[in-house]
């Protein structure tokens, strides 16, 4: 069995992969957006269940954030004019302001 990535490197991929989508083209943007997409949510994921292990109250702090850029991200694949980059761009800026609690 494989290690899960940790929250740092989950968070790293979905910066790298939403720096990518917002210096492409519109056209381009779905397969990057639905790949930091899902980093974010194991990313989340991951926070959940630090929470559950009984983590401290950064970790949750730490997990609003991380669902306020998933639902930034989200909500990119929504609109009627197709993906508006404002909000990937508001989504990069608050997953990058996430303050990890250290590893378990």
């Amino acid at each position: 069995m494989s290690q899960q990535p940790s929250a740092l490197e989950l968070r790293s991929q979905a910066l790298h992969l939403l720096d990518d989508a917002i210096q492409k083209p519109p056209a381009e943007l779905k397969a990057e957006v639905d790949v930091a997409e899902q980093r974010i949510a194991r990313l989340r994921d991951v926070l959940i269940d630090d929470l559950r292990a009984g983590s401290t109250p950064d970790t949750r702090a730490a997990l609003d954030q991380v669902n306020v850029a998933l639902t930034l991200v989200v909500g990119l694949e929504y609109p009627m004019g197709g993906l508006q980059r404002k909000m990937l761009e508001d989504a990069r800026a608050v997953l990058d302001a996430v303050t990890l609690p250290p590893p378990r």
